[in-house]
């Protein structure tokens, strides 16, 4: 999205959010990225995790004398309102990172053969994450990003009592659970004479309800633990239970 000559970030909110809270943040981007490697005639596709630490967006609030009423009452349209900006359009020119550069348009033209959706992201973002990915901007596929604030979680108050940090519910009581589950295993012997199964499940789409094929509402914990029983006894009435 281009505005004004600002390169606006085009996101989508997911869930229920306090949306009032992602103005005048640092922000950044962090997630998957897939990358599209071509050796020897031979193409293969590979994922990889990335986060740029240095903030690169902001959602600015107005200018109290250009919305006098704002403190009456401000209710937030994500379609309008929530598209941080990310560089002028002059700057991103500068830098010779704009769509007409040559590393760019080529990895344009190479990745129109493979469908790729790149051609609708800003040039100098997919520099960013080349960048920081080490790779060309051609190599990048597709992305599955997430804006995130880069000020870092704390534990705060006078006696050091509270947590400051967005994604305590549910991303931080995920990686609990994981984490207790592999240190209750990190020994051999600590399964030894273990009677019953120990597991943690982790779904999807918590937020937006939960019926997606991999959330909490689908039936997947059923067919993997039903597959599970009948493999270990297959003439097991246990098995149909699940």
């Amino acid at each position: 999205v281009v505005k004004g000559g600002i390169l606006e970030v085009g996101v989508q909110t997911y869930g229920g959010g306090l949306w009032h809270t992602w103005f005048d943040r640092d922000l950044t981007v962090a997630g998957r990225v897939i990358l599209r490697k071509e050796i020897a005639g031979s193409v293969s596709y590979s994922h990889r995790l990335v986060r740029i630490e240095e903030p690169i967006m902001r959602v600015p609030s107005l200018a109290i004398h250009l919305d006098r009423g704002v403190n009456d009452g401000f209710k937030v349209n994500t379609q309008t309102h929530l598209l941080p900006i990310l560089a002028t359009s002059l700057k991103a020119e500068a830098n010779k990172v704009s769509s007409e550069s040559d590393s760019v348009e080529s990895g344009k033209k190479e990745n129109d053969k493979t469908g790729s959706s790149n051609v609708k992201h800003h040039p100098i973002l997919l520099q960013l994450l080349a960048s920081k990915l080490e790779c060309e901007p051609g190599d990048i596929c597709d992305f599955e990003l997430q804006a995130c604030d880069t000020q870092p979680s704390i534990v705060a108050g006078a006696a050091k009592e509270f947590v400051f940090s967005g994604r305590l519910d549910n991303l931080c009581m995920s990686f609990c659970s994981l984490k207790a589950l592999i240190d209750a295993t990190s020994s051999d012997s600590s399964l030894e004479e273990e009677p019953g199964i120990r597991m943690v499940a982790l779904f999807d789409h918590e937020e937006c309800g939960s019926n997606s094929a991999q959330g909490a509402g689908s039936p997947v914990v059923l067919d993997a633990m039903s597959r599970i029983t009948d493999f270990f006894s297959p003439n097991s009435k246990v098995s149909f239970f699940f």
